[in-house]
Order: structure tokens, then C-alpha cells, then sequence
């Protein structure tokens, strides 16, 4: 409590400047030791009895936020009490943040206070967080307690950290299609460059996209085929499942990759860098490569379309 006045002061100097500063990157909130606030009621024994009727402090000012404190009856054997943000740091509109945070009624003649702590509250504009049975009437009024002294009830609020929940919205319209195939034929390619990919586009669910091959791995180190899958059109943004296929010739045993992705942004894709051995590659009982040729075949499911 001895703390709470200079807390508060330090911290009613910060909105002026924070608000002339509206387009600041986003950052955490300054760091605070914790905040505390005292709410003293004073002829405590005339607020009204009814059921679910509400008391509420005035709006204070903490971690670039305002709050209040919101008291409630709840019937004649409980009393409620609550924490409620009425506004965030204009840098982090919108979001949702974790709160750590006691509430208190205080013993007025010793240490015993009675206090419920809340580790994982979380809050945003105009949400609240707390305990509709925060403690019994009777506890209150008890005879043993000091929480009521003089007709006065006096409330604690520590708040001990203030983190933003970053978050991100993503809506998924589902629009299932049956899979599609494409089949690339690379010949001659014993002839392809050592160092560097081969590609191959195409179009698909009228959206164009490419397959990149690296035939002999993506650097003289590199003992594994590469192959992947690019998404060149800029929009829409599918949701889909893929499958990479380096087809065997002989057998039928082609060497498979399954993934799923959402593709944003054109140019996006999705690689295996370590799709196919080169030994296997090129093993002849393997059958990938059969008269200097090698097939790769994608076959993509459109499960939707997202909206970010």
C-alpha cells in the first residue's frame, strides 16, 4: 500500500505521450513494478442488498490501460468482485493480453487480508475478470475479522505483469475440389546442369504453380534430391493437400511426399530438400530413371480458400 501513490504517479504522466505517438511499432508495455490500488467505501452498510446489484470505482490508469474495480452482490451470501479493462494502449488495439493479478480485502487492524490471486486472467476492452464468490458475507461481517471496521470496507488491487496476446485472424472458407494430377516427363537427364534447379509450370484449378527440381541436391555437399512446390498465382489463398511423387518405372513403387499447406503470397512454396537419395536416384533397379528419362508427378486437393 505504501507503494501505490508513487506508482500511480509515475504512471499518470505516461498517457499523454504514448497517445502523440500512435503509429510507434508495436513494442511491450513499459515495464512497471506492480501497481497496486486502494478502493475505501465508506458507509459500506447502505449500499442496496438487492441480488446482482453492482458498485464500481472510478477508472484508474496502469500499464498504458484504464481499469476500474466492479463490485457485486451476489444474493445474500456472496460478494463478487472483478477487475475490468475500459481501455488499451492505443499501440495494441485489439488485442487480447494475459494478467497476473490480486484482489484483497483488507484486515484494518492486522496482516490477515483475505486475497484471491488470478494467474492466467484474460482480458481485453471492455471484458473483466474475477470472482462472483469472492468471499462470503458472513466471512465478511464475521466477528473474528476486521474487514469491516466503522462502517468501511477497504479493497486492494495488485496488478503483477501486463502481456499482449499477439494473435492473428484467419478465416478458412471451405470449398473442397476432387485432386488434380500433373505429370512432368524430364528427358535426357543426364544432360541437366550439375548445380542448379530445373522447373516446370503449369496450371491447375486455374491457378498457376511450379515444380522445382534439384537433381543433384542443392550444393556439391548435398546427397539428396530436392523437390518442391510453388504457388505463382497472387490470389486466391488455398488451403490444400499436396502429394510429390518421383515415379518408379519399373515397379510402381514411386517415392512419395504428402503435405499440407495454406499458400499467401505468390512465389510461396513448400520444399522437401531431402526428398530422394542421389544413390537411390540413380540405382537402376529402382526405376526412377529409365532411358535417360524421369518423371515427377504432383497431384494437389483444394480444401478451401483462407481470408486473413
Amino acid at each position: 500500500m505504501g507503494n501505490s501513490r508513487s506508482n500511480l504517479k509515475r504512471s499518470a504522466v505516461q498517457p499523454e505521450k504514448k497517445m502523440k505517438e500512435p503509429n510507434k511499432s508495436l513494442q511491450t508495455p513499459p515495464k512497471i513494478s506492480n501497481f497496486n490500488f486502494v478502493w475505501k467505501i465508506q458507509k459500506f452498510s447502505l449500499l442496496p442488498s438487492d441480488k446482482g446489484f453492482k458498485c464500481e470505482s472510478g477508472d484508474f490508469y496502469a500499464f498504458d490501460s484504464w481499469w476500474k474495480l466492479q463490485l457485486v452482490k451476489e444474493g445474500n451470501q456472496y460478494l463478487g468482485l472483478h477487475l475490468c479493462m475500459q481501455c488499451s494502449p492505443s499501440y495494441f488495439k485489439f488485442l487480447d493480453f494475459n494478467v497476473k493479478f490480486k484482489l484483497s480485502v483488507l484486515d484494518q487492524m492486522g496482516e490477515n487480508h483475505w486475497t484471491v490471486e488470478a494467474n492466467n486472467a484474460v482480458l481485453s476492452i471492455w471484458k473483466k475478470w474475477g470472482f462472483s464468490k469472492f468471499i462470503e458475507l458472513e466471512e465478511l461481517y464475521g466477528v473474528d475479522n476486521c474487514y469491516v471496521m466503522d462502517d468501511t470496507c477497504v479493497f486492494e488491487l495488485e496488478i503483477f505483469s501486463f502481456t499482449p496476446i499477439m494473435k492473428k485472424i484467419e478465416t478458412l472458407a471451405v470449398q473442397v475440389y476432387e485432386p488434380q494430377t500433373h505429370k512432368w516427363i524430364i528427358p535426357n537427364f543426364s544432360e541437366l546442369p550439375k548445380m542448379g534447379p530445373v522447373t516446370e509450370s503449369f496450371t491447375m484449378f486455374d491457378f498457376l504453380w511450379k515444380l522445382e527440381l534439384y537433381p543433384n541436391g542443392r550444393s556439391e555437399s548435398h546427397r539428396n534430391v530436392s523437390l518442391s512446390l510453388f504457388y505463382e498465382s497472387s490470389k486466391p489463398h488455398p488451403s490444400a493437400e499436396f502429394t510429390l511423387s518421383i515415379i518408379d518405372q519399373i515397379k510402381g513403387e514411386h517415392k512419395k511426399m504428402t503435405a499440407s499447406a495454406v499458400f499467401r503470397l505468390m512465389g510461396q512454396n513448400w520444399a522437401f530438400p531431402n526428398f530422394l537419395a542421389l544413390k537411390d536416384l540413380h540405382e537402376p533397379s529402382k526405376g526412377y530413371i529409365v532411358n535417360d528419362t524421369c518423371q515427377v508427378e504432383v497431384e494437389i486437393k483444394i480444401l478451401g480458400f483462407v481470408d486473413s
